[in-house]
């Protein structure tokens, strides 16, 4: 039993090593595991080849104040694709991201008879954790600072 635990964590370990954050355009993506999903991803037999994380995505609006970025989001990531569909956009709206080509496809659930429909494609490149709240910060105080004129 002890060898088959090992087997199933040496699997996961190539799965997601470690925090992955990105920039795909105006979407930040922060994806991380927690300490349950890491145990939980190690011991179980139906992820071999699949994990869960936990994600949070920040999309950069004009004229509008961005929130810092907080994995909350229950997403899955393959080898080569990572999932994230919960509710931090519209209902139904869900971003996958080839892990080859670092391509994020954005596309909607319109009607369970018709496929998802397409909405965008980004360009991801990995950032660091602190380059996208610094991102943020830029973004925030852009805005802050063209309002800043108003009486009230």
């Amino acid at each position: 039993m002890l060898l088959l635990g090992s087997l199933t964590a040496s699997i996961h370990a190539g799965i997601i090593d470690d925090d992955i954050n990105l920039a795909c355009d105006y979407y930040l993506i922060a994806v991380t595991t927690t300490f349950a999903q890491d145990l939980e991803n190690r011991l179980s037999d139906d992820r071999q080849h699949k994990a869960r994380i936990t994600y949070d995505v920040v999309k950069l609006v004009e004229g509008r104040l961005a929130p810092r970025l907080n994995p909350q989001e229950i997403g899955w990531i393959t080898d080569t694709k990572i999932t994230l569909s919960s509710g931090y956009m519209s209902y139904g709206e869900k971003i996958r991201i080839n892990r080859q080509s670092g391509v994020a496809v954005v596309s909607v659930f319109v009607d369970i008879t018709k496929p998802n429909q397409f909405i965008s494609q980004q360009s991801c490149t990995p950032r660091s954790r602190k380059a996208l709240d610094n991102i943020i910060t830029r973004h925030n105080r852009e805005i802050k600072e063209s309002t800043s004129d108003r009486k009230f």
